[in-house]
């Protein structure tokens, strides 16, 4: 079981005291604890999870959930972005990634988009990306595909 301590109270109570009683409560007090008992001072963690209110997110993890493209469980994606060790060069990447990710998911739908908790966990902004989703993202086609240009000419991408 956690417990809080009220340590405002505890003071108050330890302070009411004779200094030479004082050391004896708190022992007291901390066996008693120790042993399961709960002084009066004491009360249970509530076992609620709260939800992050709006302007609890970081400008950084903000920035993130703008340009994602499933906005599904935004407090857990916040939980994991809160474990990177540099959220800023990370949003860098993820940003960059994004582009071409996006492209690529926008292809079947989002249908294999992953949601953004699992993309944070699994690091998925250091993939790489495929030749074709680079080329679609550079408004050109795949190297080596043939293709007739404005004058009706067939010609091969270099």
């Amino acid at each position: 079981m956690k417990v809080i301590i009220e340590i405002d109270q505890l003071y108050n109570l330890i302070a009411r005291l004779e200094p030479e009683r004082r050391g004896i409560f708190i022992t007291e007090t901390l066996l008693k604890i120790i042993q399961g008992a709960r002084p009066s001072w004491i009360t249970d963690i509530p076992k609620t999870r709260t939800k992050a209110a709006v302007g609890d997110y970081t400008a950084d993890f903000e920035s993130f959930w703008k340009e994602y493209p499933k906005k599904d469980n935004k407090l857990g994606a916040y939980i994991q972005w809160k474990k990177i060790k540099n959220p800023f060069s990370a949003l860098n990447e993820c940003l960059e990634a994004l582009k071409w990710q996006t492209i690529k998911w926008s292809m079947d739908n989002n249908k294999f988009c992953p949601l953004a908790e699992n993309y944070i966990l699994k690091q998925r902004w250091l993939d790489e990306p495929p030749q074709e989703t680079i080329a679609k993202a550079r408004g050109g086609g795949v190297v080596g595909e043939w293709y007739t240009d404005m004058n009706g000419i067939s010609r091969q991408r270099m």
